[in-house]
């Protein structure tokens, strides 16, 4: 599978950067979409935007993150977290992972950053067995601020 570049959502960096979302004491979930989903990085902003294309299946649970950090090194603010686990007996199709502050609320629940699963189009599929995802050793993603 090639996995994408995570995209940052507009209205979610915004928050991040006024101090509505913190990316380390705030409850910061990950969820999978399906090919279902039309990737809007402007107009959505809250996980009640995405959350009708969520996949679905018993064993399938969204993921809170863990371990979060934020950094700052060599001209570039990076955000990384644990390796995902979202269940060991999942059966799901999956086109793209979401990640997003948790309110309790959907509709105030920030969109963060989106990637997709598989560049080379649609889904990842897992029939009754483990559905994780690593990170690169870089993390999430970097926000270059010194070019």
């Amino acid at each position: 599978m090639a996995v994408g570049t995570p995209k940052a959502y507009e209205k979610g960096m915004l928050a991040i950067t006024t101090g509505d979302v913190d990316f380390v004491s705030d409850t910061i979930k990950a969820a999978l979409l399906d090919t279902a989903h039309a990737v809007d990085l402007v107009n959505d902003e809250f996980f009640d935007d995405v959350s009708g294309d969520e996949c679905g299946d018993g064993d399938y649970s969204q993921v809170t993150l863990a371990s979060k950090t934020q950094t700052i090194a060599s001209g570039k603010i990076r955000f990384d977290f644990d390796d995902l686990d979202f269940g060991n007996s999942v059966s799901i199709a999956a086109r793209y992972l979401v990640i997003y502050k948790d309110t309790g609320t959907p509709g105030t629940s920030n969109l963060l950053f989106i990637t997709d699963l598989n560049t080379g189009g649609g889904n990842v599929s897992s029939t009754s067995s483990d559905f994780d995802i690593s990170l690169s050793a870089s993390g999430l993603y970097e926000i270059t601020i010194n070019a």
